[in-house]
């Protein structure tokens, strides 16, 4: 799949991040786990590869590509996606968050969500903050060793 690239960019209103798209602009969100699997060491697969049962919910989380309209005050890196034949594309990540949106809630629509993710909230702190043991580690075209949650964040 490649990349969607009608998004112009992140901004921040009322304390919340939103991806703009013709003109609409879409909330986005977090995967909270995340905190949780840097804190127990485990790694979170990419949504295509959860349980059969998970993979609608999961699947109407859509990644945000990586734009280069910003809002100051966060940390903006991106993932790849290797091997995810749902979202091949990179991901932007905020703050070591993966952000998502869902695709139709937009335009002040309900962002609290049912489950597993909340919306992307300033300040929004580091996922594995609080946890001296652990450090967000990328892999590099070196091939070091990647840390636990594995080396792609998120599903």
């Amino acid at each position: 799949m490649t990349q969607n690239n009608n998004f112009t960019g992140i901004s921040l209103r009322n304390g919340q991040l939103y991806a703009t798209r013709q003109g609409r602009d879409y909330a986005l969100f977090i995967y909270t786990p995340l905190r949780e699997a840097y804190t127990g060491q485990y790694e979170v697969p990419f949504g295509v590869n959860w349980q059969q049962y998970n993979k609608p919910f999961v699947k109407q989380y859509v990644p945000m590509p990586v734009v280069s309209s910003l809002p100051s005050g966060f940390t903006f890196t991106s993932q790849d996606r290797p091997g995810d034949t749902w979202y091949g594309y990179q991901q932007q990540i905020c703050n070591g968050w993966p952000l998502y949106y869902v695709e139709n809630v937009h335009q002040g629509g309900q962002t609290m969500q049912p489950a597993m993710f909340e919306p992307a909230m300033q300040p929004l702190t580091p996922p594995n903050q609080n946890n001296s043991a652990m450090e967000i580690n990328q892999s590099t075209a070196e091939g070091e060793e990647v840390g636990f949650p594995g080396p792609y964040l998120g599903p």
